[in-house]
């Protein structure tokens, strides 16, 4: 496969994937994607757009079930050094 951008070659490999939506943030560290040897760019697979598209729409669906329309953030963890979504009263 070539790059759309600057032609090169393709490879195989993993990117991180960073979305910051409505208030809240998701990184997801590994997303297997192809990779410009050239420019850097990527490209993801159908697969991993689809299940991407798939967990931000369900994360929205439980966020608006626990965070108030007012409340404009939300932190998304993955361990205990980051900020909690939210601390109790």
């Amino acid at each position: 496969m070539e790059c759309y951008y600057c032609k090169g070659d393709l490879q195989e490999g993993v990117v991180p994937y960073f979305v910051k939506r409505k208030g809240y943030q998701i990184v997801i560290d590994r997303v297997p994607a192809y990779i410009c040897s050239q420019c850097g760019e990527y490209m993801f697979r159908e697969k991993e757009v689809d299940l991407i598209q798939e967990i931000i729409s369900l994360l929205e669906q439980k966020i608006a079930m626990i965070i108030p329309e007012n409340l404009n953030h939300a932190y998304i963890c993955n361990d205990s050094s980051d900020i909690p979504i939210h601390h109790a009263l």
